[in-house]
């Protein structure tokens, strides 16, 4: 063997081996790179805010338009809000129009989400800063206060739109106009004395929401409200839509508890529950969003000594 020979192939062997390995650093390299800065991306809570809109998280939207509003502020619940919620985050400047800007989309958030009180406040701080650019926030404040039933301001802030030239809800507006006409009529009757309209008290519901209550036996209701994932993933919200029971006792909802269906998918939502006659059929709506769009079923399942039956697709 030629020992020249059996020397150059090694040198070759080891050269290559070499660069192999440098190739393999490098690429390993550019894929941490990427996958930092598109995990970056993703823990951007402007862009997860405006996806969330987009897909009709609007609770979630909210709460992280308020963590990219105010990064520096610990936003802590009682559903512990987790999405984002890191220390040291590098805070964001931004421009007061672009500020007061995302102020009216978290505003807009809340609202659709049934959280009045909240948005109402935006919408005030909104039209507060520039009444022109931001005419639009003086119909929904008033939308809000009459749902919140203040119906005298409501009825205020209507009228300041209708006033403005340049409003683009003018005919949404003269509606909700004649609905606050209608409303002052009706608690002007005088049999309105015979009968009180109150908000209902519930745990939690101020947080986490109710929606959908549907009365059986007597003092029983199904609701649905939220439940947080026991697993938390950060990007991913963490809240679904699911079915509570729940017992009725002086102007309070008390007693809330899950509503235990055996195999349900916990990436769905579940909701607007309705019940036989007999109590032993349960009928729900299950939802789940893809690409930004609401896919939705009703489910059918019946009762067992515990709880309920794996649900079965409703057929229509």
């Amino acid at each position: 063997m030629n020992p020249l020979k059996t020397h150059s192939t090694m040198n070759y062997f080891f050269i290559n081996r070499k660069l192999i390995k440098g190739v393999a650093l490098f690429a390993a390299a550019c894929f941490c790179f990427i996958h930092t800065n598109a995990q970056k991306k993703n823990d951007n809570p402007l862009q997860q805010a405006d996806a969330s809109f987009a897909a009709g998280d609007f609770y979630t939207a909210a709460k992280l338009y308020e963590q990219f509003l105010n990064p520096s502020k610990k936003i802590k619940t009682k559903s512990d809000f987790p999405l984002n919620s890191k220390r040291n985050r590098q805070q964001t400047v931004i421009s007061k129009d672009t500020r007061t800007d995302l102020m009216y989309k978290q505003a807009e958030s809340y609202r659709l989400a049934n959280y009045y009180q909240q948005a109402a406040q935006l919408y005030k701080d909104c039209f507060t800063k520039d009444a022109v650019k931001y005419v639009d926030a003086y119909y929904w404040y008033a939308v809000c206060q009459r749902s919140l039933g203040n119906y005298k301001e409501a009825e205020e802030f209507i009228s300041q739109y209708n006033a403005n030239a340049g409003s683009r809800f003018k005919d949404a507006a003269e509606n909700e106009k004649e609905t606050l006409n209608y409303i002052f009529q009706q608690l002007a009757r005088p049999d309105s004395i015979m009968f009180a309209v109150n908000k209902l008290n519930a745990p939690n519901s101020v947080e986490k929401g109710i929606f959908a209550p549907s009365v059986f036996n007597g003092n029983q209701f199904l609701i649905t409200s939220t439940q947080t994932d026991s697993i938390k993933v950060n990007g991913v919200n963490p809240y679904h839509s699911r079915l509570f029971s729940a017992e009725y006792e002086t102007g309070s909802l008390v007693s809330v508890s899950p509503v235990i269906i055996a195999s349900i998918d916990s990436a769905k939502n579940q909701g607007a529950a309705s019940l036989s006659a007999n109590g032993k059929h349960l009928y729900f709506t299950e939802w789940t969003k893809r690409n930004g769009v609401t896919v939705s079923s009703i489910y059918h399942t019946t009762k067992t000594e515990t709880g309920w039956y794996k649900p079965s697709l409703l057929n229509t």
